[in-house]
């Protein structure tokens, strides 16, 4: 991502200014909950133009959980982001907008995780010694969780402020606002040792609660420049 910025940021300060004049076209940077992007408008007319970009954030999970007497070990990769295709109408030929159109959705998780300490089945004493069975954590076994989307391209709608290739000025600010209809998430558990029977079950559970999930929330904020 910080590749496709640098480029974006050089393109506006290489892009001929008799080529820029012709097509009518703009760029912008942004963050907001799709992560650090960038996008390109063309101007149709006054009040309809084309905007094509993506964003993207992810991250690598490694750190130990320990909360109430549980220990773990997590590792993974998780984002979220999204290759978009849009077109923005201003029916006051003004900054607002109605932006829709197509995203291709980025986002997915896939995380492992295993206990760090043995697991009593039963009591402990005031030392936190086990009284009954104790299990060490490679018989208690490991657990994975994948998060995908059964559509990867879907749609969006949104409002917004800022026209990026149309306008008077060479700078301007971009505000986005809306949501993308995903679909319910696809969670898929996976165990081994004593965690293997809990994996099915958990899982059509944790399906089951995520059925609703269907919306993702875009707001974003940025700054564009217009070749004029």
């Amino acid at each position: 991502m910080k590749r496709i910025l640098l480029l974006a940021i050089l393109a506006v300060l290489l892009w001929p200014q008799g080529a820029a004049q012709a097509r009518q076209v703009g760029l912008s940077v942004s963050v907001g909950t799709l992560g650090p992007g960038a996008s390109l408008a063309y101007s149709v007319s006054p009040k309809f133009s084309l905007r094509a970009g993506g964003a993207l954030l992810s991250t690598t999970i490694d750190e130990d959980f320990d909360e109430d007497d549980v220990s773990l070990v997590l590792n993974g990769d998780a984002r979220v982001g999204a290759v978009s295709a849009l077109a923005d109408y201003h029916p006051f030929r003004s900054s607002f907008r109605l932006s829709g159109g197509l995203r291709l959705n980025l986002l997915d998780a896939d995380v492992s995780g295993r206990s760090n300490d043995p697991f009593c089945l039963g009591d402990e004493d005031a030392q936190g010694i086990c009284q009954t069975k104790e299990f060490a954590p490679e018989k208690v076994g490991e657990f994975g969780v994948k998060v995908t989307y059964a559509n990867a391209l879907q749609p969006y709608a949104g409002i917004g402020f800022g026209n990026l290739a149309h306008g008077n000025k060479r700078i301007t600010f971009m505000f986005d606002a809306g949501v993308i209809y995903t679909g319910s998430p696809e969670i898929e558990l996976e165990a081994t040792g004593l965690l293997t029977p809990t994996a099915a079950q958990n899982e059509a559970v944790l399906n089951e609660g995520f059925e609703s999930f269907v919306l993702y929330p875009v707001v974003s904020f940025g700054i564009g420049v217009r070749f004029h």
